[in-house]
């Protein structure tokens, strides 16, 4: 190999290498805070190693540790790390027969060989959150399968989890806590909600159904997010588009009073009639496009294949979420329906669950990024701890990031491979003007990921601007990051 060969090879190993760096406190043993808690259950639910769960590995870092904030979550002699896996239940996850597949997919995708794992591992919050969704994967083995519901949720922990407090009561107070932290998603969507109204619902449960429309739309804020709604059986049907006017109040009362069609289930219909919706609203550039389906059985009537494609020639991000089992409705056609991401996909147990299920359905939904152009400016109003995310597509000679606060405090992340960057996992923070460069030629088409979040009591207003370049000052905050970027393709042109 030539001197430049070698050197054109060395330093696209180590920007891989580089790439790869960065805060990841999921892997730092006793770490903790809600960040950390998210940001494991975001990995393991991204992987798509494991069903969904009902929120429920989200809810325990909580209730049974405070996420890590309580006092005696790394006691001495103790081990189970935040999710507080007793040693007795750990052991339970290792030498399964039924888990080999995951344990196969476990070392596939994080080199981790489970059998090798000990207790004391689980200091490290990741291994903390996968032996704990492991020991649910093993009492759904044993016919134990994860509840729907808060209360239900609160009965299975006291039963088969938590070996200290045997009051349920405990859990449900402590979910509703966390979960009333949520708020309103104030950020900018465009956000349409198709709904399965077939025969297979019931008539009862589609009341539940519509319940749980009303109150996903009242989380959030009609001044940023247009929102429209498609109920379909044999056909589809507008219930209103996004040119809607209404105003929140008479927007759940033309929910709760939508008929119940009672037909067959066309879903391709109610996919068609969205995409309608998109392309004949007043475009908004740059603000996230979601489509959202719940249904409770498979399509039998139309072309999924065709609708999907629209949906995906549309460039929406689409959500699916199946009420029922397996028997009810096939996870095939759930990942078809959200474009094969495992991350947007959801089951609940019945309706009686998905009454329950806005939280999660709204935070997921805000999760999607704005796609503002470079060159655009952006101000907004954040809550505390509010998080609002960016997805920018990184021009060749790079961008500068500015963000500032106008009112109370902002924090943010930026990330070129994970999501939704936080405090806990990203590859740099973001000060008064951040250099953000593009990664060679590996990384054409690769965009960077950016979050940012209210600190102050109360309310925080922002800027957030960019420009093409490097506008940066030399004592402007750079990652290690950077820095080391920034040397080995320096060493890379002195060799040449």
């Amino acid at each position: 190999m030539s001197q430049h060969m070698y050197y054109i090879t060395l330093l696209f190993a180590l920007v891989a290498l580089v790439h790869s760096q960065g805060v990841d406190d999921t892997l730092t043993p006793r770490s903790k805070g809600a960040d950390v808690s998210e940001a494991v259950v975001r990995k393991i639910l991204r992987s798509g190693i494991f069903p969904h769960d009902q929120n429920l590995l989200r809810r325990l870092s909580y209730v049974e540790s405070r996420d890590g904030e309580d006092d005696k979550t790394y006691r001495p002699q103790y081990f189970g790390g935040i999710w507080q896996l007793d040693e007795v239940l750990f052991n339970q996850t290792k030498n399964v027969t039924g888990l080999n597949t995951i344990y196969q997919r476990l070392n596939a995708t994080w080199n981790i060989q489970w059998n090798s794992v000990t207790w004391a591992d689980l200091l490290v919050p990741m291994y903390s959150g996968l032996g704990a969704r492991l020991y649910l994967h093993t009492l759904s083995l044993s016919n134990r399968p994860i509840p729907g519901t808060i209360d239900s949720q609160a009965e299975y922990w006291r039963l088969n989890y938590n070996r200290t407090d045997q009051n349920a009561t405990t859990y449900k107070d402590l979910v509703k806590r966390l979960e009333s932290d949520g708020g309103v998603c104030e950020g900018l969507m465009d956000i349409c909600i198709v709904l399965d109204g077939s025969r297979s619902i019931g008539a009862g449960a589609f009341i539940r159904a519509k319940g749980f429309v009303a109150d996903l739309v009242q989380t959030f804020s009609l001044n940023s997010t247009r929102v429209a709604f498609v109920l379909y059986s044999d056909n589809a049907q507008k219930i209103f588009d996004f040119s809607n006017t209404l105003t929140p109040s008479a927007m759940n009362t033309t929910i709760r009073n939508v008929r119940y069609p009672n037909g067959n289930t066309n879903t391709p219909a109610g996919l068609l009639m969205a995409v309608t919706f998109f392309n004949q609203a007043t475009p908004r550039p740059g603000v996230p496009q979601v489509v959202a389906t719940f249904t409770d059985g498979n399509s039998n009537r139309g072309n999924l294949t065709v609708a999907v494609a629209a949906v995906k020639t549309a460039n929406l991000t689409s959500f699916a979420v199946g009420i029922g089992n397996e028997q009810d409705i096939r996870e095939s056609e759930l990942q078809q329906i959200a474009l094969n991401d495992s991350s947007r996909v959801f089951r609940v147990n019945d309706y009686e669950a998905l009454a329950e299920f806005f939280f999660q359905m709204n935070k997921a939904t805000c999760e999607v990024p704005q796609e503002p152009e470079i060159g655009d400016e952006h101000n907004g109003t954040l809550n505390k701890n509010e998080k609002r995310y960016f997805k920018y597509q990184i021009p060749d000679g790079g961008f500068t990031l500015t963000l500032s606060a106008t009112r109370g405090q902002v924090s943010g992340w930026y990330s070129y491979t994970v999501e939704t960057p936080n405090s806990a996992i990203h590859q740099g923070t973001l000060g008064r003007a951040t250099f953000i460069p593009k990664l060679g030629v590996a990384q054409i088409n690769s965009p960077v990921y950016i979050s940012i979040q209210g600190t102050s009591d109360g309310e925080s207003d922002y800027k957030l601007s960019t420009l093409e370049g490097n506008h940066s000052s030399g004592e402007s905050l750079r990652s290690p990051y950077q820095v080391i970027l920034s040397l080995l393709l320096v060493l890379f042109y002195v060799k040449l």
